[in-house]
């Protein structure tokens, strides 16, 4: 069996091209995250990043970060606790919960923050196929 990573630390930011491109390929043109009037005058402090695009870089955790194998996702579980802004440094923090040989399952515990501010936490399952 090749080697799970237990810990893993992703730091990331998200830019205002992200968001645009983001809008463009998904179609959500949301007013909350590409205008910055539109988002403060709602009481955020500034325009709000996307759910998916926090959920793309776990995606580059799981896919890049977690093992050398070959998986699949097969679940996610999040809650979003606090918005992240655009250019805001935020960490994911992934740590192995489960990991069963006879099923090939990987859950992996998740953990989002910006600094001490709780961006997002729940679980990503896989399943390594070989």
């Amino acid at each position: 069996m090749k080697p799970i990573k237990n810990d893993i630390l992703h730091t990331f930011k998200i830019s205002e091209n992200h968001m645009r491109q983001y809008a463009k390929l998904t179609g959500d043109k949301n007013q909350l995250h590409l205008n910055e009037q539109y988002a403060t005058a709602r009481g955020f402090t500034g325009c709000v990043v996307y759910g998916g695009l926090i959920l793309g870089q776990i995606s580059q955790v799981v896919g890049m970060q977690l093992t050398e194998r070959h998986i699949m996702w097969v679940s996610v579980d999040l809650k979003f606790r606090s918005p992240l802004y655009v250019l805001e440094e935020a960490t994911i923090f992934g740590n192995v919960a489960a990991c069963s040989k006879s099923t090939g399952l990987i859950k992996l515990s998740i953990k989002v923050k910006s600094g001490e501010k709780k961006i997002a936490d729940g679980y990503v399952e896989v399943y390594c196929a070989d």
